[in-house]
């Protein structure tokens, strides 16, 4: 008698990890279904953010060629002494650059149609 009530036992077992497997089923597929979204979102910012690095070192050779950061030195150089070297002392020369920089920056990615 003993003998049945084991297997019945075992068999209940095998039937209850069979159902919690099929149950998890769903849990399972909802998680590989979320690491599939994070990992494209994750690709999307990163190519986002490549394409801002590509579109800045464009913007560079692009001010770099028509020479106007040249241009931006020749006009704060042109100024008086005390006024050019507060300028430079202060940062304005750097902060102009960083504004162009952007606006270039800017530039390139609406033209690439980002």
């Amino acid at each position: 008698m003993d003998y049945f009530a084991d297997l019945f036992y075992i068999l209940v077992e095998q039937l209850n990890g069979i159902w919690s497997f099929f149950s998890s089923l769903w849990n399972i597929f909802t998680e590989f279904v979320s690491y599939l979204s994070l990992t494209a979102l994750q690709l999307y910012i990163e190519a986002k953010i490549m394409m801002v690095g590509l579109a800045y070192d464009v913007a560079n050779s692009v001010l770099a060629n028509y020479e106007v950061y040249t241009v931006i030195s020749n006009a704060f150089n042109s100024l008086p002494v005390n006024i050019s070297f507060a300028a430079h002392a202060l940062g304005v020369v750097d902060a102009i650059r960083i504004i162009v920089d952007a606006a270039a920056t800017s530039f390139v990615l609406r033209v690439m149609g980002w």
